[in-house]
């Protein structure tokens, strides 16, 4: 910490979104014990089936299996409501700790590091905001995370994926109104450069995937000659 930030911190005590304590030195947001404790969903054991490595589908990539040119989709955390994801997502969501995301985003990254998923991949594509939405809430929690891979990964982030029109919050909708409601909502700007490409779509929640299956739609109808891979900071 520089002698400025410490010299806030005594003023201004940083402390862990979760459990309240004061941050040591090293921390962000989070401290260490609890990190220890994010509920990890362990999806990536999945691909450890040497024989047949291939073969097994963990439960998240099971929603997209023939719907997309799927290669991968993971998530490190689970999300149900009240939970400490929850409550974090929230803090980045609508307390305008954009940072936050960012910081879950590379501990995510370095939760599922040492498994195939990043392997291969070209470029991070967060799902978008539609610009209005983006200018009332100051960022698109969604790049943050995003950042947060990139720093652990070393994997480019793209602007390719554009929100084109809003759309309702998913909050309270059903499946199929959540298909409806994000139905066309998305369209790839220069689908000649990702020719080829290993792309990731980076979101904040899986809850259905609709979000993320309508993004893909989009960016498979646009560039047919491409792989898609998945990551979302937390699966309902």
């Amino acid at each position: 910490m520089n002698p400025f930030g410490a010299l806030l911190d005594l003023f201004i005590p940083r402390v862990c979104h979760v459990c309240g304590c004061k941050l040591v030195a090293q921390e962000e947001f989070i401290c260490t014990d609890c990190i220890a404790k994010l509920p990890v969903t362990g999806y990536q054991r999945y691909w450890l089936n040497t024989s047949s490595p291939n073969s097994d589908l963990n439960p998240m990539e099971q929603r997209f299996a023939g719907q997309l040119p799927l290669l991968r989709a993971c998530s490190p955390y689970f999300y149900s409501r009240d939970s400490v994801v929850s409550h974090l997502v929230h803090d980045f969501k609508y307390r305008g700790f954009s940072r936050l995301a960012e910081r879950m985003g590379y501990l995510g990254a370095l939760t599922l590091k040492d498994s195939t998923l990043f392997d291969g991949v070209d470029l991070l594509l967060p799902v978008p905001l539609h610009w209005r939405k983006k200018l009332r809430r100051g960022y698109n929690q969604s790049e943050m995370i995003a950042r947060g891979i990139s720093l652990a990964t070393g994997i480019p982030l793209g602007t390719n994926l554009v929100a084109c029109r809003s759309h309702r919050t998913q909050t309270s909708l059903s499946a199929a109104q959540r298909i409806a409601n994000t139905r066309g909502v998305f369209v790839l700007r220069h689908p000649e450069t990702l020719r080829g490409k290993n792309v990731m779509l980076v979101d904040d929640i899986c809850t259905t995937g609709a979000t993320l299956l309508s993004a893909g739609e989009a960016v498979a109808a646009s560039q047919p000659d491409i792989r898609i891979s998945i990551f979302t900071l937390g699966v309902v």
